[in-house]
Parts: structure tokens; C-alpha cells; sequence
């Protein structure tokens, strides 16, 4: 069985995926922007309901298989923002 930990970086790649901003999932998670953008920032986490009401908000909605649409959506963004990172750097 695959253990995945739960962190802010998670919660951005979901928010980015589903094209939202902090604002709206803030106000469908019942917390301010502040709470929602510490959340990003790994101050603390969301509860289980808040997090599954994230989670759909952002198109995923197939709860079994989450996590692992989550990690592959992390692993996406890591890998495009490496890319976007080394450009300027070509000969």
C-alpha cells in the first residue's frame, strides 16, 4: 500500500489544476483567504470534509483513486515547473 502525506505544496497543485483561486476555494471551505493561503504554506491543514469539498471544487471527485491522481498532478507540476526553471540557462 502507497502512503501519501498530505502538504500545502499538494493543496496549490490541486488549486492550480482545478483553475481556481485561494478566494474561491477559501469561501467553499468555509475559511478566510488567510486560512486557505496558510494552508498552501503548510501552516496547518484543512479537515477531511474541507478537503473533499477542495478536492471537487478542482475536479476530483473520485475519492478512492484521489491521492493518486494528486500525486500524479504534483508530479506534473514539479516537472513543468523544472522546465520552466531552466530556461535561460540554454546555450
Amino acid at each position: 500500500m502507497v502512503k501519501h502525506r498530505f502538504t500545502g505544496d499538494n493543496l496549490r497543485a490541486m488549486r492550480l489544476h482545478g483553475k481556481k483561486t485561494t478566494i474561491e476555494l477559501a469561501k467553499i471551505a468555509g475559511v478566510s483567504r488567510q486560512t486557505y493561503s496558510s494552508w498552501e504554506c503548510g501552516v496547518g491543514k484543512p479537515r477531511y470534509d474541507q478537503f473533499l469539498l477542495i478536492a471537487s471544487a478542482c475536479g476530483l471527485t473520485n475519492v478512492k483513486g484521489l491521492l493518486n491522481e494528486m500525486a500524479v498532478i504534483v508530479q506534473e507540476h514539479i516537472e513543468k515547473n523544472a522546465i520552466e526553471d531552466t530556461k535561460g540557462f540554454e546555450d
